[in-house]
């Protein structure tokens, strides 16, 4: 885990403070902690990391997809979604709320790629479970594509059970869509499941970032999921 805790936490002994949850820890930790000073917000900072970033480029294709995927695929390892999400549920959390001065109806989940994918699986099951465990989920350039269209069949299915308000940031760079198609209109797809009246109380936010790569995606999208906390 990497901690930044902000500067008047300890001062502010009276006041909870929102918390910001973020996947590839190892790779993001640093660049958000400096925007979240940049931009003043008063936020906890949790990144969700592994021991070293070779153990993150393997074991984040195990915690962050679901289900397992197929052979052709060639993941070596996949479809701990559900247990990583547990973990993040039943132990983190808990122990991040016990030890500081936590706001618990405002968390923040926030992932990019295959960690975008993981935070769009996280806003299903809240929404199937009825649990909102996150008020808002921050997706850069997810990897829609894969589980064969896994998301888009059980969003589909989905009929949320609460009717808390929640917010959704979605994006995608412009080179994404233009290099190649199926990106193109899996997000569109994604993009129009989201605005249908089913979905009404999660507020949408989608941003094409221009002339951007698939991994120039992540701190913009970020950056700009801070500037909507309040």
């Amino acid at each position: 885990m990497f901690i930044n805790l902000p500067g008047n936490h300890n001062a502010k002994r009276k006041r909870n403070f929102s918390v910001v949850y973020l996947l590839d820890g190892n790779a993001y930790f640093d660049a958000v902690a400096e925007e979240i000073g940049k931009q003043k917000k008063d936020a906890i900072l949790v990144g969700i990391g592994y021991k070293n970033a070779f153990l993150m480029d393997s074991l984040r294709n195990r915690d962050y997809t679901f289900p397992q995927a197929a052979p052709q695929d060639s993941f070596p390892i996949s479809g701990g979604a559900d247990r990583f999400l547990a973990f993040i549920k039943t132990e983190l959390i808990p122990f991040i709320d016990k030890t500081y001065r936590t706001d618990t109806a405002d968390r923040s989940l926030m992932g990019h790629s295959l960690g975008g994918y993981f935070t769009l699986f996280a806003m299903q099951q809240g929404l199937l479970n009825s649990n909102n465990t996150f008020k808002q989920y921050v997706a850069a350039s997810p990897s829609l594509y894969y589980g064969d269209q896994y998301l888009f069949k059980t969003l589909q299915n989905t009929e949320p059970g609460s009717a808390d308000p929640q917010a959704l940031i979605l994006t995608i760079g412009e080179n994404e869509l233009k290099e190649d198609t199926t990106v193109h209109e899996y997000f569109d797809l994604f993009v129009k499941y989201m605005n249908d009246e089913k979905y009404k109380n999660i507020k949408l936010i989608t941003e094409v970032f221009p002339s951007f790569e698939h991994m120039d995606t992540g701190i913009p999208t970020f950056a700009k999921a801070l500037q909507e906390l309040r």
